[in-house]
């Protein structure tokens, strides 16, 4: 998957509903990522619509805190990891943390058993040329210099999950692409 850079703006406005209607272009297959400057504790946040009756740009943006770009201050979040984490979010993935199980998306983390079982993923796809380790993008909250891959399984679940917003963007009907 790729994205293609279309417009910047900038503001320096508080983050407020209104604020964020102004600046949000696009609908379904348009990602919106607004920098912020964030505490340390927060690398980034996503919301995506989860093709409700109505699209509201209030629950469909990326937010990506400042200190989490390539080569900035942050300790743990400064190699560029973030934005494909919180964009897999967007894609529809979405528990990560241990102990926890998945509700939405039940494929990417099995509903079953906890996120993380003795620090390896508990799910595993058979295509994978790799071990499903912590070093995943999406299921572990872990430094950037841990995480880089996503299993066949979150991919599929990602292009699947991009299709319907392409859909729904050209059919330009929200519900026709309910997601189950």
């Amino acid at each position: 998957m790729q994205f293609v850079l279309k417009d910047v703006d900038w503001s320096r406005a508080y983050w407020t509903r209104e604020n964020i209607a102004q600046l949000h272009q696009g609908k379904w297959a348009s990602l919106n990522v607004y920098v912020l400057q964030l505490s340390e504790k927060h690398a980034g946040q996503a919301r995506a619509n989860r093709f409700e009756d109505s699209f509201d740009p209030m629950h469909d943006f990326i937010r990506l805190n400042a200190k989490a770009l390539p080569g900035s201050s942050h300790a743990l979040y400064n190699e560029g990891k973030s934005l494909p984490h919180e964009i897999a979010h967007w894609l529809g993935l979405g528990a990560h943390s241990a102990g926890r199980s998945c509700v939405f998306n039940a494929g990417n983390v099995p509903a079953e058993k906890p996120a993380i079982e003795g620090g390896r993923i508990s799910e595993t796809c058979v295509e994978e040329e790799y071990e499903n380790t912590t070093n995943n993008l999406l299921i572990t909250v872990a430094p950037d210099n841990c995480s880089w891959q996503f299993t066949c399984e979150q991919v599929r679940l990602m292009r699947e999950y991009w299709t319907k917003r392409v859909e729904a963007d050209a059919k330009g009907d929200p519900g026709t692409a309910q997601t189950e």
